[in-house]
């Protein structure tokens, strides 16, 4: 049976087949069949080759989305975002939780969703946010050099070590459906 069947099928294939075909290929390669390892080697470089190819053609695609947005207020870049990679059910939850407990602590705003774990909200927000910062900007980095890509939407306060959504965001948000609760009024 020739390799090269499989081969022009790569691109039309889902992901849970390739990863089966690969998979396949990798336990052929210790086969004795000399004829069946070279199959075997054939796939897994053309396997190599179009994934090369789909991470440039990703990454180009970010780029020319960055170029696009760059230049765009913060608030459009976040309704930008948020349009062309839909909130998930799990990031409505934090960012919903960061729209009604303003200039609260990440250890506090977990205990808001019922989560445990003091960092758990930040850590979570900040995924969101990093999955999108080629369309938000570039974020700044911490005291340590590393990127603070919850800071894309929220400002820290040192001092009382607490995050609050940018105006943009709580206002990108609000054309996005995600807006604060009503506060209860107290008597």
């Amino acid at each position: 049976m020739s390799v090269d069947r499989f081969i022009v099928r790569i691109p039309s294939l889902s992901i849970e087949v390739r990863k089966a075909q690969k998979e396949n290929a990798e336990k052929t390669l210790k086969h004795n069949n000399p004829v069946e390892r070279e199959k075997a080697q054939l796939l897994l470089e053309a396997y190599a080759a179009f994934e090369e190819q789909e991470k440039a053609t990703h990454s180009k695609l970010r780029d020319e989305q960055r170029l696009r947005t760059d230049n765009l207020p913060l608030l459009q870049r976040i309704i930008e975002a948020f349009s062309q990679v839909p909130i998930s059910d799990a990031e409505r939850k934090i960012i919903q939780v960061a729209l009604d407990f303003p200039c609260t602590t990440s250890s506090e705003l977990p205990k808001q969703l019922g989560w445990d774990g003091s960092s758990s909200w930040h850590l979570h927000f900040g995924k969101m946010c990093h999955d999108r910062e080629y369309l938000l900007g570039t974020a700044e980095t911490d005291s340590n050099g590393k990127p603070f890509y919850t800071g894309l939407l929220c400002d820290y306060d040192q001092a009382s070590s607490s995050f609050t959504l940018k105006p943009e965001a709580v206002a990108a948000f609000a054309e996005l459906g995600l807006a604060a609760k009503p506060k209860k009024k107290t008597i």
